[in-house]
């Protein structure tokens, strides 16, 4: 049987919408499917929930550990005198902060 081609619009749709396709366990399939008939959510829907909650986290994590630094920076210069010009702690090389 041989395949027609596919319509501009179709080819743009699959280009703009790309199958993520992986293998799991059928009793890891079998309790996703049971969850998501439970919340009442598509497998997409799901995914994009969980991506977008991650790259928040992510997000809060950087914010978060970027004050952490600009106070490791901040207690270390008054500490050991470090030369405000260089904005890198001598010992620890790691509060890199540039405020």
């Amino acid at each position: 049987m041989i395949m027609a081609d596919k319509t501009p619009s179709r080819e743009k749709y699959e280009q703009e919408n790309p199958i993520i396709n992986f293998r799991v366990d059928r009793e890891l399939k079998e309790e996703l499917e049971e969850m998501l008939q439970d919340i009442d959510m598509s497998k997409k829907d799901w995914l994009e929930d969980i991506i977008e909650d991650s790259l928040d986290l992510k997000e809060e994590i950087e914010e978060a550990r970027e004050g952490g630094r600009k106070k490791g920076y901040e207690k270390c210069k008054e500490r050991y005198k470090i030369d405000p010009k260089e904005k890198t702690c001598v010992f620890c090389n790691d509060c890199f902060w540039k405020g």
